[in-house]
């Protein structure tokens, strides 16, 4: 895995004196996250920070392909897009709301929808989450994604 290059900002007026809860606040009023030729593994998936192959996948199947990632979040609505690559160009487009409970340790994420290229594919994403997310801390349950800490 490789990323040729990556900016993130938050923007917002926190007062809190405590790092964590100063940029979950800022990054709830702006945030964005643009990353530039990320280059993983095709059949390689992010669940909860860590990496790993997909187990369906052999060595002849895997194949680099570059990403480009584009989050932008205002108020907590939020627009993300992935370029990718397989067989042709597209983008992978979501869209809805996130908010965190720091009383709950809860980060829950709506998403209204997500679609490849043109095509609408939330539910199929969503049924891939649940099949493929097993960590407890997550809760799937479509429009939702629930993250406890």
């Amino acid at each position: 895995m490789s990323i040729r290059e990556m900016l993130a900002t938050c923007e917002g007026a926190s007062v809190s004196q405590e790092l964590e809860i100063r940029l979950i606040e800022d990054c709830y009023q702006s945030s964005r996250l643009t990353v530039k030729d990320f280059f993983l593994p095709l059949g390689t998936v992010i669940i909860g920070g860590m990496i790993e192959n997909l187990p369906d996948q052999t060595d002849e199947d895997i194949q680099t392909i570059p990403n480009d990632i584009e989050w932008n979040s205002t108020k907590g609505d939020f627009n993300f897009a992935l370029k990718v690559k397989l067989l042709v160009k597209s983008r992978v487009k979501a869209h809805g709301h996130w908010s965190v409970d720091l009383m709950k340790k809860q980060l829950t994420l709506r998403l209204d929808e997500v679609k490849f290229g043109i095509l609408p594919v939330t539910d199929i994403a969503f049924k891939e989450l649940k099949k493929r997310i097993k960590d407890p801390r997550v809760v799937i349950d479509n429009p939702y994604i629930i993250y406890s800490w």
